[in-house]
């Protein structure tokens, strides 16, 4: 399974800067919605939801972009490497067991022959 994901989507594909520049343009009424979001190619219903977010808290930054997708990290390395390691060694402990098994019901069967 490959660790780097291909993108697909073409969500978020606006500047971070630009939604600034269209969020402070808004604000201040020198522009409406629809002109900054044709001026500063930026989706209106994203940049209505961070004007929206900016009039209830005045310290909230409107160039934040959400991560889109899966999470990319759970574990760490380190810890992964653990759990890889911890749970194929039960396995090849079973696979060890059984090896041996035959081994012993091989080397029997050639004896007694």
């Amino acid at each position: 399974m490959p660790r780097s994901r291909v993108r697909v989507s073409k969500r978020q594909n606006w500047d971070s800067e630009n939604m600034r520049k269209a969020v402070k343009e808004v604000i201040e009424k020198r522009m409406t919605f629809r002109n900054a979001c044709i001026e500063f190619y930026v989706p209106k219903s994203t940049l209505e939801r961070k004007i929206k977010q900016k009039n209830l808290d005045p310290s909230y930054d409107t160039g934040n972009k959400v991560a889109l997708g899966p999470i990319s990290k759970v574990f760490s390395t380190a810890e992964e490497t653990a759990g890889i390691l911890s749970s194929t060694y039960g396995r090849t402990f079973i696979w060890t067991n059984v090896n041996r098994f035959t081994k012993d019901c091989i080397s029997a069967c050639c004896q007694k022959q």
